[in-house]
């Protein structure tokens, strides 16, 4: 499996999460080209960012960072991603298509 799992920042704890108070973004979208273009600018404007590349992906970051937002291509291979941000009810969730 292809990991796609991307962080920077200044500071980072020990579990890979940067340390400061910007919200915690997950992009998850199967285009990796639009999904690195909407994480540089994220980043640009101080956000955390976690990037996944299959609703798997995108379930284990759920699980183990608890994103703020999650930004989320319903067409995400290969699980049935509509029932991913009722894993994680803290975040809001946003549609790119």
């Amino acid at each position: 499996m292809r990991r796609c799992f991307i962080l920077k920042g200044e500071k980072k704890q020990e579990d890979g999460v940067i340390a400061s108070d910007s919200p915690l973004v997950l992009v998850a979208h199967v285009d990796g080209t639009l999904a690195n273009d909407i994480s540089q600018t994220l980043r640009a404007h101080r956000y955390k960012v976690l990037k996944a590349c299959c609703a798997a992906e995108a379930l284990k970051h759920c699980a183990k960072h608890h994103p703020d937002v999650i930004l989320l291509d319903l067409f995400l291979p290969p699980t049935a991603t509509r029932a991913l941000p009722a894993s994680n009810t803290k975040a809001a969730t946003g549609l790119l298509r």
